[in-house]
């Protein structure tokens, strides 16, 4: 089985090459020449230096220096090669540090935006089954209003026209949000290594809600040109709808079927371009993640 194939599907895996692994070095090195280095000098202080310029004689009547014995030479050494290795040592925690805090930031945030994205197919796929259901629920409400007619029940009447109203209002948002919907979820893969693919909806799958609002539109006809129904309609086209996106019943009513082609149209728009430009980074990324799937593994394994 290949590296690529072990991959979790649909998940957003993080950019580790964003960051710089620190370099693995010992944080120790001058000490190791400290000594060495303070011994050279001293004996180079105490046979050589010294004795050419005091002059020769044996060594236990040769003057010893003041203030600065050749035997203490190798403490300012020491003492400077010990700082520069503590500091040294800080360096290579702080960056360590600042590696691992870079690599658990990204790998929260492509979580996040794998959850994200996840959300998003899911939802879509819900409301994509859930337009047919919109429609459906329209053309009972004015099945019955058609029945509250034929009865003379004018209030009845006028409430199965607004609930129709309400359901095609519903499926107006829906396709509305889809929209929104694919756009974000195109946008949070973008430039990214992930396991995705592309948003499961395409223009086939948007009924056409052309017929319900026509059967609708002659239904409040019906309505309006009966003396009884419209006094009633007089009163409710006024009132403040329950339709999402507009102010009142009437407006709902006449302005839902320019509202719904805005945002179909707006959504298939979305879908084809947004489409074609993941097919055509697809290729890439999946590239991407086939030459660096074994590394993209071990730094997972680390977490």
């Amino acid at each position: 089985m290949s590296d690529l194939a072990t991959l979790e599907p649909r998940r957003i895996y993080p950019d580790f090459s964003q960051i710089v692994n620190p370099e693995p070095c010992n944080p120790w090195p001058a000490s190791i020449y400290t000594g060495l280095l303070a011994f050279v000098v001293t004996w180079f202080a105490g046979n050589v230096l010294w004795p050419a310029i005091l002059g020769s004689g044996p060594m236990d009547q040769r003057p010893r220096p003041p203030l600065f014995p050749e035997e203490l030479l190798c403490v300012p050494i020491m003492a400077f090669y010990l700082a520069i290795s503590i500091s040294r040592r800080v360096a290579i925690d702080n960056a360590a540090a600042a590696h691992a805090k870079k690599r658990n930031e990204l790998q929260m945030e492509a979580e996040m935006a794998t959850k994200r994205a996840r959300h998003l197919l899911n939802w879509g796929m819900e409301a994509k089954i859930g337009l047919r259901g919109r429609l459906c629920d329209a053309s009972a409400e004015i099945t019955h209003a058609h029945e509250e007619f034929e009865a003379n029940a004018y209030g009845p009447f006028w409430d199965a026209v607004e609930r129709a109203a309400n359901s095609i209002g519903d499926f107006q948002e829906d396709v509305r949000s889809l929209g929104s919907s694919v756009e974000e979820y195109y946008q949070i893969l973008k430039g990214r290594i992930h396991t995705f693919g592309p948003f499961l909806m395409s223009a086939a799958d948007i009924p056409d809600s052309s017929g319900v609002i026509a059967d609708l539109m002659m239904l409040v006809r019906r309505g309006q040109t009966s003396f009884s129904f419209a006094n009633i309609w007089e009163h409710r086209q006024t009132r403040v709808s329950i339709v999402r996106g507009f102010n009142t019943l009437g407006e709902a009513i006449h302005g839902l079927q320019a509202a719904i082609a805005m945002s179909r149209r707006s959504l298939v728009d979305t879908i084809s371009s947004q489409t074609a430009a993941f097919s055509t980074e697809l290729a890439a990324t999946r590239e991407l993640i086939d030459r660096h799937a074994s590394e993209i593994i071990k730094q997972l394994k680390r977490q």
